[in-house]
């Protein structure tokens, strides 16, 4: 998922005291994202992605719900992703899983030239409901519905506590050992992209140690940093490298494996430390 930049949300959000940021007057999490920020340029991809994934599941279909950047107005073309998120009655069968992976490929491949990719998430209302401190967050305040039942208006409201946090990344130990077996089979075209996917993870995971003692949210990446340095001054260069990443063309699979190791050692072991206090 691409960041959203909070510096205007602090100008637009009324904030509940002094230094709070992504929330709104009562601590709730305001993000800001809605289909009228949606750039002109994207509006086509947009379109024939909600018909094409209306198409292909047909019935089983819930709800088919936009994040990212291109719901926050802050997309680039041709860089940045149309992020999507299908939801399910039910829990999808290997078929419809293939089918949709497929028109996941024809849409990134017709819109190369407007975005990076088309990138299709898939769940279902049991794992919603099962995780609602999770998905349901999710949901609640970083998606837009534009395609049928919209599920916002049923689902309850979330401040950023610690709960919410640990659902959002306390798999990052799991998500570390995957990559690391990613790594010793991607061929070195890949690299940049996997670079981009693990800064996203460790900054996402480092700004969820703090957002509680924050009482803030974010995604933006510049403000997840700053944050995760008021707290952990002496891990701050290692974070701020890892905010680097993306901008690394010639980024190697030996730095990401060492970073991997040595610094995602040492996140694994405080999001284990940190979430095991509740």
């Amino acid at each position: 998922m691409d960041t959203i930049d909070t510096t205007d949300a602090k100008r637009k959000i009324n904030m509940r005291g002094s230094g709070t940021y992504g929330v709104d007057y009562q601590g709730f999490i305001a993000t800001g994202v809605m289909a009228s920020n949606i750039p002109v340029p994207f509006l086509k991809v947009v379109e024939d992605a909600t018909k094409t994934l209306g198409s292909v599941i047909g019935e089983d279909l819930h709800g088919l719900h936009l994040y990212g950047s291109v719901v926050t107005g802050l997309a680039q073309v041709p860089t940045s992703d149309l992020d999507v998120l299908v939801v399910l009655h039910r829990k999808p069968t290997e078929t419809l899983t293939s089918q949709i992976k497929t028109a996941e490929a024809a849409l990134s491949h017709k819109y190369s030239k407007v975005v990076r990719e088309v990138g299709v998430g898939v769940t279902f209302l049991e794992e919603i409901h099962s995780d609602i401190h999770g998905i349901g967050c999710f949901i609640k305040h970083l998606c837009v519905c534009v395609l049928g039942e919209r599920m916002q208006d049923s689902l309850p409201k979330f401040k950023p506590t610690r709960q919410v946090a640990k659902a959002f990344n306390g798999d990052f130990k799991k998500v570390r050992e995957n990559y690391l077996l990613l790594l010793e089979t991607s061929p070195t075209d890949a690299i940049c992209s996997l670079g981009d996917r693990i800064s996203r993870k460790f900054i996402r995971t480092g700004f969820s140690l703090v957002t509680a003692r924050e009482q803030s949210w974010t995604t933006d990446p510049e403000i997840a940093c700053d944050a995760f340095a008021k707290y952990y001054p002496e891990k701050a260069e290692d974070m701020r490298r890892v905010l680097q990443l993306p901008n690394r063309p010639e980024l190697s699979k030996g730095e990401l494996t060492e970073l991997l190791i040595g610094f995602g050692g040492w996140l694994a072991q405080e999001v284990e430390r940190e979430f095991s206090k509740d």
